[in-house]
């Protein structure tokens, strides 16, 4: 694929694409928002997994 196609496929996607700092990796594997995890595996339990 070439650049000209590439950027011309870049521009049809309705979502950008995002580069993520590579500092947040420091967050790895670590609970930022405990009572919003609670929550949501509350609801999980008694809603269950979307369809």
């Amino acid at each position: 694929m070439n650049s000209s196609n590439l950027l011309t496929d870049l521009k049809k996607r309705k979502t950008p694409i995002v580069k993520i700092d590579p500092s947040l990796n420091q967050y790895d594997g670590q609970i930022l928002f405990p009572e919003k995890l609670e929550k949501a595996n509350q609801m999980l339990k008694i809603i269950g997994l979307p369809k």
